[in-house]
């Protein structure tokens, strides 16, 4: 399983919700669904550089945490599976979302970013498999 570095091609309104936007990510065929922020604006701009995440991605507790997707109420993340830590194909206001997307980090170059997880950094390139560095596996059936 690879979880790249993706350019964001376009971002446009949801058509059923006033809080999601339907992200188009490069290479990937169905739309990414991303909440929009506090204040009701895109998280994303076209161009932006995210980690985009597949279906069935096992990702790690404390990435989980470092990100927003976890529930420390349950004391487990609000992804899909049992433990919250499974990317799943899931429908947000009638529309399917493919794969999960989060932020990268600081750019050092045009090229090239500092990805982060905790206070550990490393320097990639859009098209780059982050999996590895993340700890993000992916999802086997008992």
């Amino acid at each position: 399983m690879k979880v790249l570095l993706r350019r964001i091609l376009a971002v446009v309104p949801h058509p059923n919700s006033d809080n999601l936007n339907v992200v188009a990510v490069e290479g990937i065929i169905d739309g990414v669904i991303a909440n929009k922020d506090e204040n009701g604006n895109p998280r994303w701009k076209e161009g932006d550089v995210c980690v985009y995440v597949p279906e069935n991605a096992i990702i790690p507790d404390d990435v989980l945490k470092e990100r927003g997707y976890w529930n420390d109420e349950k004391g487990k993340g609000l992804l899909g599976g049992s433990k919250g830590n499974r990317v799943k194909m899931q429908r947000f206001a009638g529309l399917e979302s493919s794969g999960l997307i989060f932020q990268v980090g600081v750019p050092v170059t045009s090229d090239s970013w500092q990805v982060g997880r905790g206070v550990t950094f490393v320097e990639a390139q859009v098209g780059d498999d982050v999996a590895y560095f993340f700890g993000i596996t992916e999802y086997v059936p008992a």
